[in-house]
């Protein structure tokens, strides 16, 4: 957490002036952890996006290598819906 004091705001001498400082400093750092969270929760989707992506690709290879059994799979994956 930052403090900035400029000469004045001494906790004894100005204490409503050193809570205020603070607060301000604090508020700063929520902030900056809620621009954090949101890069991380934009970050999350792009992983999810690129498994799934990955997850596609070796379906659409295991379909191509194994077109029978695939398609069993389909039909028995549309039985259970």
């Amino acid at each position: 957490m930052t403090i900035r004091l400029n000469g004045d705001g001494c906790r004894y001498c100005q204490p409503q002036t050193y809570i205020d400082h603070l607060e301000m400093a604090a508020a700063e750092n929520l902030m900056e952890v809620e621009r954090l969270e949101m890069a991380l929760g934009s970050e999350i989707v792009k992983v999810a996006t690129l498994r799934h992506a990955i997850h596609m690709h070796q379906q659409s290879d295991f379909n191509a290598d194994h077109p029978a059994l695939a398609k069993a799979m389909r039909a028995t994956d549309n039985k259970e819906q």
